[in-house]
């Protein structure tokens, strides 16, 4: 060879010859040196093929792995044949691929993996089932939300009262088929006269059962003749049956003085003086007052009770519950707080806190309350006059009586809708929100049906004089979740002369009633007015038979911002609640 030329190594034939190692060139080299490769490519096709030359292509067992990596690879010039370098490419390594079939079968059958196997296979199936079994004991083990109880017969109503003397099996049928779900009926007789003692009254249970009305017997516990006699003459077994008192001071003019100042409705003396015992006995309304503190008169009237519940009877009304029990003392009356134009020995004079609703009625009642129950599935016991406070009644922190009623409020007339909203507050928060029974003496000035609107969609029963008519669509709205069971928010809109409630319950449409006791027509806003309770849209449920808005009818959509209401009329306005927020 020339010694003038060069080798592809830029070296004469007589020079030793180098071994080139490949270097990888960093990735932020490539681009600026790309051009020049290039060139460099274009320069050896060229010579290439100006020389004629062909390449020595290495042999097929000599290509490279696409395996091997830029480290592996050497570049020689141990052969000098066109100017090329042979790559040294090194030991080649395989890559791993796994156990074939047969190797595999090796393992199949070996012990220790088939107890591994098994183990793990067990393992899996006792873990699945340990997580049902969990997840079940999680789902009956959770507090579950409780279902509220059905309102019981009386709790529905409305109930009504009725003469048990001149009824008949007729007039119980169209009762039943009118809505009312029981009747109440005053036993006529002295209370300590067993129900065997009245043929009428018997026969009334029986034409009540025949038609499925439940009939509840009035009765009046502290009041009566049946054992007088034998207490006057002091008979041992009746000395103590009723309250007898020596006279106060000494006998003048062939009069004495009472026992102290009590006195009867009447404005008269509560005693009686008993000139063959030479005592005075209270007969307040009447009739001997019995003592019911005496263990043997609570025993006589358990038999009556039991009787009467024996007989079929559904529930107990007490009358004159209030006055069941006085001062053991016989402590004189003091002067009220509000005497308003009363004076002294008048009745409305004294506040009466020796005399009515002592503390004893609790636990007599609750007495009386637990045998009803326990003779009946959802007997009741009520009573018939307001109740004026609700702590005489409690025992046990349990209120003893069932439908606790106030009739102030539509038993005079109603002017305003500020008034009717005070009342009704008052009213409910004198109950302590107990689910009450309306007594409607129709003076209130507004229609029947417009009265009807709020006792039969606010909470509680209502009781109606015999052969009242009720509208049919507003007592079947009286099974719906929102007024059993919805809670109840009192309004005044429109400037406070529209009265509005509203009765709602999660997952069941809301109700809003709207009474206008005014004038003058009034339209409502009730999005705004409510803050924003009731929605945009609203449906007209009912109407009262004055009221005169043109194209309002039911059903039909309207819009709750302008909800015209005529005066003296009231509406009936279901809508959908808006969720609660987050």
């Amino acid at each position: 060879m020339d010694s003038h030329k060069l080798d592809i190594a830029g070296k004469k034939d007589d020079d030793p010859i180098p071994t080139a190692t490949y270097k990888q060139i960093p990735e932020e080299d490539v681009d600026d040196r790309e051009p020049l490769a290039k060139n460099v490519v274009k320069s050896h096709n060229r010579t290439s093929e100006a020389d004629g030359a062909d390449e020595k292509m290495l042999p097929d067992e000599e290509k490279i792995s696409p395996n091997v990596t830029a480290g592996d690879v050497k570049f020689t010039n141990k052969e000098k044949q066109n100017g090329d370098a042979k790559l040294d490419i090194g030991e080649l390594k395989s890559t791993f691929v796994g156990m074939g079939k047969e190797e595999l079968m090796k393992y199949a059958n070996d012990p220790f993996w088939v107890r591994l196997r098994w183990t793990l296979f067990i393992l899996f199936w006792l873990l699945w089932a340990s997580m049902l079994v969990g997840a079940i004991v999680i789902i009956i083990g959770a507090p579950k939300c409780p279902r509220p109880e059905p309102r019981t017969w009386y709790e529905q109503g409305p109930l009504t009262e009725i003469d048990p003397t001149k009824i008949t099996e007729d007039d119980l049928k169209l009762l039943k088929e009118s809505g009312v779900k029981g009747v109440i009926a005053d036993w006529p007789l002295d209370t300590y006269q067993g129900v065997q003692d009245s043929q009428e009254f018997g026969d009334l249970i029986k034409k009540a059962q025949s038609v499925e009305l439940p009939v509840i017997v009035g009765l009046e516990p502290a009041h009566s003749m049946r054992f007088f006699n034998d207490s006057e003459s002091k008979a041992d077994a009746y000395l103590n049956y009723y309250y007898w008192e020596n006279p106060k001071g000494p006998f003048e003019n062939g009069s004495s003085s009472p026992p102290n100042n009590w006195l009867n409705p009447n404005d008269s003396t509560a005693w009686v003086y008993s000139s063959s015992r030479q005592q005075y006995y209270l007969a307040p309304f009447g009739k001997p007052q019995l003592n019911l503190r005496n263990p043997e008169v609570k025993k006589e009237f358990s038999k009556i009770l039991n009787g009467f519940l024996d007989a079929g009877v559904k529930g107990i009304r007490i009358n004159k519950a209030p006055y069941m029990f006085v001062d053991e003392k016989l402590k004189d009356e003091v002067m009220g707080d509000s005497m308003g134009n009363f004076t002294i020995g008048q009745y409305n004079f004294y506040n009466h806190d020796k005399t009515m609703n002592l503390n004893d009625l609790g636990v007599t009642l609750n007495e009386w309350k637990s045998a009803i129950k326990n003779k009946t599935e959802d007997g009741l016991l009520m009573i018939s006059e307001d109740i004026t406070s609700l702590d005489p009644y409690i025992f046990n922190g349990s209120v003893t009586v069932d439908l606790p009623s106030n009739s102030h409020v539509f038993t005079h007339p109603i002017v305003s809708a500020s008034q009717l909203y005070r009342d009704m507050n008052l009213t409910m928060s004198l109950l302590r929100n107990k689910w009450p029974l309306w007594k409607v003496k129709n003076n209130t000035g507004l229609d029947p049906d417009v009265i009807d609107m709020m006792t039969f969609m606010f909470k509680g029963s209502t009781l109606i004089p015999f052969n009242y008519t009720v509208n049919k669509e507003l007592l079947k709205r009286r099974t719906v979740p929102s007024l059993t069971h919805g809670t109840l928010d009192q309004f005044l809109v429109a400037n406070q002369s529209v009265y509005a409630f509203i009765r709602v319950i999660s997952g069941s449409p809301g109700y809003l009633v709207a009474i206008n006791p005014s004038l003058e027509e009034v339209t409502v806003n009730f999005p705004k007015d409510t803050n924003g309770v009731v929605s945009d849209e609203v449906t007209v449920d009912l109407i009262s038979s004055n009221y005169n808005v043109t194209d309002v009818k039911s059903p039909m959509k309207i819009k709750a911002d302008a909800v015209k209401i005529s005066p003296k009329a009231g509406i009936v306005l279901t809508y959908q609640p808006k969720p609660k927020e987050a």
